[in-house]
């Protein structure tokens, strides 16, 4: 298989970063947090922010297309099906080793699996068990993907049969819906800690919608960025659609927020730099990329999906960031967090990983089928 030059320098600028990160992540795990510049006011900086809230939440795309594709039949999806799984089962193997550098006691990243150590009023013993659930689900899903390259037909064609993927799917979307809301369920612990503009008893769902919004957003995003890397076609309608019903997921999510934030009288409770992170996340993150989508010349222009794509992710991405940083309250004289380099390496080092393992996969794998290619 030939190598073009554009695949070259991408892979070997992701390796680059991987070896730096990998440095980052060998002094965290010798010296500990001390190359961190975690707190005990805020014990959960970046990694969290990015590495499991932020991954998560934009890993959401399998679940949802799964459910599309299997469960209400819309088979024009089938052929964005593989490159979502894909990413999305990439997304949740970094959060996971984002995870075991990130906690206290690294070795110890096990001991929520037996009796002995369970914490079940623990909510984040329900997200680690949802978590590894739901990898195991998508090594699943996916291993039909490898038996097909390796041409082992009979295990492809058990693998891929209603009686077999239907129940599987079902399965995989009650566990990721699970935990996408949990993660928003951590904070209601805190309401005298989080800011008015972002807590709420309504944060599971908020988080929950927003997850979905990014679903789309990402596939758009994934499906550009291989069709330039890997020179293959572009399936513009199929993302046109994804635009439309990403329109929809961003019009139920700001009424809600907004409904939200009047009835606890929120929307005026700030004056401070609070609320401009606040206006920025709403109106750059979920307001723009809507009245972009509401045209439907633009949602048919490649070019305009994927900036609205963008917008939408940087708008979930912000979110999770202001739930956890931007909103925490009465920080005591001195508490300011800001990312080491350390952390910035880690973090790094995580999404290139998942950049190099989808640009490989895509490459050797059938993740896409062959297309005729279309232009933005």
């Amino acid at each position: 298989m030939s190598v073009s030059k554009s695949f070259m320098i991408w892979t070997s600028a992701l390796i680059l970063v991987i070896a730096f990160g990998a440095y980052g992540a060998f002094l965290r795990l010798t010296m500990g947090f001390k190359v961190t510049a975690l707190n005990d006011y805020y014990p959960w900086g970046l990694w969290i922010a990015y590495d499991v809230l932020t991954g998560i939440a934009l890993a959401a795309g399998s679940f949802s297309l799964a459910f599309g594709v299997y469960i209400i039949n819309k088979k024009k999806f089938e052929p964005l099906l593989r490159p979502t799984l894909l990413t999305c089962l990439l997304a949740y193997l970094t959060t996971a080793l984002g995870l075991i550098i990130d906690i206290n006691q690294p070795a110890r990243f096990w001991h929520p699996m037996f009796p002995l150590f369970f914490q079940p009023h623990s909510v984040l013993f329900e997200v680690y068990w949802c978590i590894s659930l739901y990898i195991i689900i998508q090594l699943i899903e996916f291993s039909p993907i490898v038996a097909e390259k390796l041409r082992w037909k009979w295990f492809y064609t058990t693998m891929e049969s209603e009686k077999v993927m239907i129940p599987l799917v079902i399965v995989g979307i009650i566990v990721p819906t699970l935990h996408q809301s949990s993660l928003g369920g951590l904070f209601l612990i805190a309401p005298d800690k989080v800011h008015p503009l972002w807590y709420s008893p309504i944060l599971p769902i908020l988080f929950y919608i927003s997850a979905l919004a990014a679903a789309p957003a990402m596939i758009i995003i994934e499906s550009n960025i291989s069709s330039r890397v890997l020179n293959r076609g572009l399936e513009l309608d199929l993302l046109s659609s994804l635009g439309r019903a990403m329109r929809y997921i961003l019009l139920v999510y700001i009424a809600i927020r907004l409904l939200d934030l009047i009835a606890r009288g929120a929307i005026f409770s700030s004056g401070d730099t609070r609320a401009l992170f606040f206006f920025v996340e709403i109106l750059a993150g979920f307001v723009a990329p809507l009245i972009l989508l509401l045209s439907e010349r633009f949602v048919r222009s490649g070019k305009v999906l994927l900036l609205a794509s963008i917008l939408v992710v940087f708008g979930v991405i912000m979110n999770r960031f202001d739930v956890l940083l931007t909103a925490w309250l009465y920080p005591p004289p001195g508490a300011i967090y800001f990312p080491t380099w350390v952390e910035i390496s880690v973090t790094g080092m995580l999404v290139a990983l998942e950049a190099l393992a989808f640009t490989l996969a895509v490459k050797y794998l059938p993740i896409f089928p062959e297309i005729k290619r279309e232009h933005a």
